[in-house]
Parts: structure tokens; sequence; C-alpha cells
């Protein structure tokens, strides 16, 4: 399965990944899944 999320800047997706609501669901995939987490700039 593949997701792909859009994102103003790395900064803010950096933002999101560390943020305080996200961390719940984080501990939960690294228990359930093996992930891969990449980061790509947009190509214009």
């Amino acid at each position: 399965r593949n997701v792909v999320a859009r994102f103003p800047s790395l900064e803010k997706a950096v933002e999101c990944y560390n943020s305080p609501a996200y961390q719940p669901a984080l501990a939960h995939a690294k228990g359930a899944s093996t992930r891969d987490l990449m980061v790509v700039e947009e190509i214009e």
C-alpha cells in the first residue's frame, strides 16, 4: 500500500510528522507495520 501526502514545504511535512497530534498514530504504526518514509520534492 502506498500513501502520498502533499505539504506546502519540507518544513511543514517535518512539523506534521513531529506534531503531538500525530504521535499516537505513529506509535501504533511502528508496532503494526513495516514502513518506509520518503520525502520527494515536487518537480514542476
